[in-house]
């Protein structure tokens, strides 16, 4: 039986490239092998760095021990386990240091009621005191006396600079103080700030308070940031609030 004659392809050269086109009609199959090993390991260390700032981060059951032995940022991690037991509303300050220990920073504060705040003026927490629609300005000060921030308790209030007349300021009208505050503390800076030169010039305050500072921030992290849990204490030593304030 005669084999039927394989009649050539026109269009076809020796070696498989077609006349139509300069390359062979089978393209050999990509090896791309490396690229998608080189994805797989950029997602693999993705995904270990996430879980990595997951672990870092996440929050931490409060244990005394551990609470003693830490820095502020690992404090901040147990805040929300140690505030979901206990509040400290109405602890002694001895209670307070049985659960936190010694504060960071132990402060006294006293105010003066400035009137009433304009509306649009932001409250400051690390002043909040007496009445919320109020302005006030506190002074913080040491156990030695010595004056260590003067804050108010609205951010950014206007408070004008009439002459200090202590007629004006013991007259009774706490708006009248606001205008003459500005220059009440170019006085006392004089004579050097402290807690008995303010008395002296301005009279009893209207509120005390003693404050024990926790650092409670992210201190040693990469998003520092300075927190702390704020204790405030009345006169003889008795829980009165808590918060945490930057």
């Amino acid at each position: 039986m005669r084999e039927k004659s394989r009649i050539p392809d026109p269009a076809r050269v020796p070696g498989g490239a077609s006349l139509l086109h300069d390359t062979p009609d089978v393209l050999p199959v990509r090896r791309d092998w490396m690229a998608r090993a080189v994805l797989i390991m950029a997602l693999a260390l993705l995904a270990m760095a996430t879980f990595g700032v997951w672990l870092r981060f996440r929050p931490i059951p409060y244990d005394i021990s551990r609470w003693q032995e830490a820095g502020g940022f690992d404090r901040g991690r147990m805040l929300h386990s140690l505030l979901k037991q206990t509040g400290f509303v109405g602890f002694t300050r001895t209670n307070v240091e049985k659960y936190l220990g010694a504060p960071n920073l132990n402060e006294r504060q006293f105010w003066y009621d400035l009137g009433p705040a304009e509306s649009e003026l932001a409250p400051e927490p690390r002043a909040a005191v007496g009445d919320p629609k109020h302005l006030y300005g506190v002074f913080a000060y040491d156990l030695d006396g010595i004056i260590s921030d003067v804050l108010y308790s609205r951010r950014r209030p206007i408070l004008g600079s009439q002459p200090f007349d202590s007629s004006g300021w013991f007259g009774g009208d706490a708006t009248k103080r606001r205008t003459m505050f500005t220059r009440a503390l170019g006085r006392l800076r004089s004579v050097g700030l402290t807690q008995s030169h303010v008395a002296a010039l301005l009279g009893p305050p209207d509120g005390t308070r003693n404050r024990a500072h926790y650092d409670v921030g992210m201190g040693g992290s990469f998003l520092g940031s300075a927190k702390a849990l704020v204790i405030d204490y009345d006169p003889s030593d008795v829980v009165t609030a808590t918060a945490v304030v930057e």
